[in-house]
């Protein structure tokens, strides 16, 4: 009986997080316009297991080999652990809805995140009360 028990609850353990939703919204561009020659990606990645929203920018070889150089002509060369082939930023989700996520935190800037409409492929870029949204556009 124990043994049954122990299988059940594993097994429940496990399962849990087989439910969990992971969304990918890509190709996203503030006019609509995907840019191929810096962005192998832009995207945006709901993971309700993490309970987090990422914004994922993933940079083209090219593009990378050309603002390395750019920075060494410059003599910026401590800024070069800056360029990465991929950037990340996430924010914690408040809201998990059927149409709408919401992950938006405080930080010493102001309210910073994403609302992000699962329908439309849309997200809004959340800054401070004096900044206006931006809008992302997703394919």
């Amino acid at each position: 009986m124990k043994k049954l028990f122990l299988t059940i609850l594993f097994t429940l353990v496990l399962s849990g997080s087989a439910y969990a939703k992971k969304i990918e919204i890509s190709k996203c561009s503030t006019d609509g316009k995907f840019n191929k020659k810096t962005f192998i990606d832009r995207k945006f990645v709901i993971d309700e297991e993490r309970n987090v929203v990422s914004f994922v920018s993933i940079y083209q070889d090219s593009y990378l080999k050309k603002q390395r150089e750019e920075l060494i002509k410059e003599n910026r060369s401590d800024l070069l652990d800056l360029v990465k082939k991929i950037l990340t930023l996430s924010r914690p989700i408040n809201y998990f809805g059927s149409e709408y996520v919401e992950a938006v935190e405080k930080t010493s800037f102001g309210n910073r995140g994403y609302i992000v409409n699962l329908k439309d492929k849309t997200v809004e870029i959340v800054g401070s009360l004096n900044e206006t949204p931006t809008i992302w556009k997703c394919k």
